[in-house]
């Protein structure tokens, strides 16, 4: 693993699928991208974007997983700058960080 223990460019791809950022959340749900597979588009994050992934699973997701106590779906996680690009997103996304997660779970409607 990494300085922080988050991400080693190492890492087997079951391990950096495994890799838990909360109880109820993966790494691998944050980065998953039907665009990306589809385009062959490398929607990896580095070290510092999964840090911030990490605090929003663990003070935003987890607590609203809790509360609500239902799955919640990750509708757009961490974006690439090619990702972001291809979709047409924001020049200035938070997503590119590692900073957003759009949710939807049936408890919202």
């Amino acid at each position: 693993m990494g300085s922080k223990g988050y991400f080693n460019p190492r890492m087997k791809l079951k391990d950096f699928n495994k890799k838990k950022l909360s109880q109820n959340l993966s790494l691998k749900e944050c980065t998953k991208s039907i665009t990306a597979s589809r385009k062959g588009i490398d929607n990896t994050p580095g070290e510092k974007e999964i840090a911030n992934l990490k605090q929003i699973a663990e003070n935003v997701f987890q607590p609203i997983r809790d509360h609500f106590g239902v799955p919640i779906y990750i509708s757009s996680g961490y974006r690439s700058k090619e990702l972001n690009i291809d979709i047409g997103g924001s020049r200035t996304s938070q997503h590119c960080q590692g900073r957003a997660l759009d949710l939807d779970a049936d408890v919202f409607g």
